[in-house]
């Protein structure tokens, strides 16, 4: 698996990201660091297609993400904690057993808390 971000931008009133370019390779571990505000959250929301890019192609296994978003986002497993904050309720275990609905691959082990 690759992931391949080519000339990603996003712009706001008060805030402009980009154009980023990144390529990931499988196994690869990654970590964005910067201030707050700096565009990491931007970043995996336009990723995540939660938030639409004004410009630049993202790319997994050359393909464009858009076109294979199911598959996708079960191969990323992605699960940023600030879109569930309706869901404050709910202890881990629970919040881990709504998201994995969307995920078929989830392993459970170690969730007995």
């Amino acid at each position: 698996m690759m992931l391949k971000v080519n000339q990603l931008t996003k712009s706001y009133k008060s805030f402009s990201f980009g154009p980023i370019d990144i390529e990931i390779e499988q196994g690869t571990i990654v970590a964005l660091v910067g201030p707050n505000g700096s565009g990491k959250s931007t970043f995996f929301r336009i990723l995540m297609n939660q938030v639409h890019e004004d410009q630049g192609v993202i790319t997994w296994n050359d393909e464009n993400v858009r076109y294979k978003e199911t598959s996708f986002k079960q191969a990323v497993g992605y699960m940023g904690i600030g879109l569930y904050e309706v869901f404050e309720q709910l202890s881990i275990k629970e919040l881990t057993s709504f998201v994995s609905h969307w995920y078929p691959n989830w392993i459970m082990s170690g969730m007995n808390r």
